[in-house]
């Protein structure tokens, strides 16, 4: 009987979701084990296969595979039964006293041999492994076309910042200032989640060509990841996000400011970790644009 490891990533950053899909994947790969990814409880609240076409790995298309699930052994144990009815946690919920599911819900850091036919990892963190996560991924040649129209429009030879300024803060105007001799007279793309700190850049970098790639609402400081949890504008937000990841990725130089409030285990965004760690593999960048892996990949779980 096959044995599963399901992958439901937590409402984290997009380089959160990365990270533990790369940790399934690996384990996927040691324990021989089916990988199904789920992200439709994840801040994409989306399913991944509307984005992605994924190497030796299967993305859920209903609740159907979910309630399979239910029916066999699961780990952690006290998930039997209860997958189909899980829908992921927000971070906050990691030390909420009423949580109504015990955490982590992963397997252990060694990787060990389980008898359970289902592991469920669905957490949230870690850091620098997202890129190899897709490693294994392309674009779908309709979203990377829509992403290339808006890259095409950017040209070859341009600067880029990313200031990560909601939940998370940085002092981007100390960014500004340090940066702006090295920019003058250069075209600057300008991402971020926060609609003032781009207005801001607009009026600061006066000798610069400021670009922006994508539009942003004003979340009025709530994470731009979980601004939109439904409806249409999921899409054109997940799309924005993707857009702005390889505009990023594609820069002759990349700039970011350290984390000045929120999270304080790590110095910069996971977003601005990602974008330089892809900026570092230009081959990465044309795979995830160019359809680099065969879209005949097998999309459903045999259940048997």
């Amino acid at each position: 009987m096959n044995k599963y490891i399901y992958c439901a990533p937590l409402r984290c950053g997009f380089n959160d979701i990365l990270c533990q899909i790369a940790h399934a994947q690996y384990y996927s790969h040691k324990s021989g084990r089916i990988l199904v990814i789920d992200t439709r409880y994840s801040s994409l609240y989306d399913r991944f296969d509307n984005y992605f076409i994924t190497k030796n790995a299967f993305v859920n298309h209903d609740d159907e595979i979910l309630k399979y699930f239910d029916t066999l052994d699961i780990y952690p144990d006290y998930m039997r039964g209860r997958i189909s009815t899980y829908r992921g946690l927000l971070p906050s919920d990691l030390n909420h006293h009423n949580k109504p599911y015990q955490l982590p819900l992963s397997f252990d850091g060694e990787f060990r041999d389980y008898q359970q036919q289902v592991i469920i990892h669905s957490i949230c963190g870690d850091f620098g492994i997202g890129v190899f996560a897709l490693e294994k991924m392309s674009l779908l040649p309709s979203v990377a076309a829509k992403i290339i129209g808006t890259l095409s429009l950017l040209g070859d030879d341009y600067d880029a910042i990313h200031v990560r300024n909601t939940d998370i803060g940085t002092d981007y105007f100390a960014l500004f200032r340090a940066i702006f001799p090295q920019v003058r007279g250069r075209k600057l793309l300008v991402c971020s989640d926060d609609f003032g700190c781009r207005e801001a850049a607009g009026k600061f970098f006066v000798e610069s060509e400021v670009l922006t790639a994508t539009h942003i609402p004003d979340t009025q400081g709530k994470a731009l990841h979980n601004s939109c949890v439904a409806g249409p504008e999921v899409y054109a937000k997940n799309l924005a996000m993707l857009t702005d990841l390889l505009a990023l990725a594609r820069s002759k130089r990349l700039f970011y400011a350290p984390i000045s409030h929120g999270i304080k285990v790590v110095q910069i965004s996971g977003f601005s970790f990602l974008a330089n760690d892809l900026r570092q593999r230009p081959y990465l960048v044309e795979q995830l644009l160019s359809g680099g892996l065969s879209s005949s990949e097998p999309k459903e779980v045999p259940q048997h």
